[in-house]
């Protein structure tokens, strides 16, 4: 898989990460640079380490699995980026305000943001792509997207922004 493709299925992955971002941004008008950086740095981890797990996942199945490994990716892709586009497009009030100072919060913020990343990373260990680059391309991409929304979300206010949409039409 060329590195382009991989970057677009980063930015594809990062769209739940922008949304929260964005949504952090609009709830903490008084974010310092040192929480922005704490919150897209963990988000940018979790999109190093979920891949990863997919990846050995997908790799101790893939001899398995050789015959229909594309199709077991493609599969694994397309549901992801129907899903994507279907809570994108039914989702219609603003996003909640967490509570932004507590590290759990964060953490599972960061979780939650990653999983389609796991699902990723296991079409990647059927694909035996070099999962090195391809997790921190990801994990690089998620970290800047989050930084941008949380700033562009502290500069202006909800419109109903479909991040999930535009990330699942890129999955596809």
């Amino acid at each position: 898989m060329e590195i382009l493709t991989i970057l677009f299925i980063a930015v594809g992955l990062s769209m739940d990460s922008l949304a929260v971002s964005f949504a952090y941004g609009l709830c903490v008008k008084n974010i310092s640079l040192s929480r922005a950086l704490t919150l897209s740095l963990t988000f940018g981890l979790f999109h190093v380490i979920m891949p990863m797990a997919g990846y050995l996942v997908g790799s101790t199945f893939h001899d398995d699995l050789q015959a229909w490994d594309h199709w077991i990716a493609f599969l694994l892709l397309a549901v992801l980026g129907i899903k994507m586009i279907y809570e994108g497009a039914t989702q219609k009030e603003k996003p909640p305000c967490f509570e932004t100072g507590k590290a759990r919060t964060i953490l599972s913020l960061a979780l939650g943001t990653s999983l389609d990343a796991f699902a990723v990373g296991i079409s990647f260990g059927l694909l035996e792509l070099n999962i090195v680059v391809s997790c921190l391309i990801i994990g690089f991409t998620a970290a800047s997207i989050s930084l941008a929304g949380i700033f562009i979300g502290k500069r202006l206010n909800y419109k109903s922004l479909k991040t999930e949409i535009v990330g699942g039409v890129i999955i596809l």
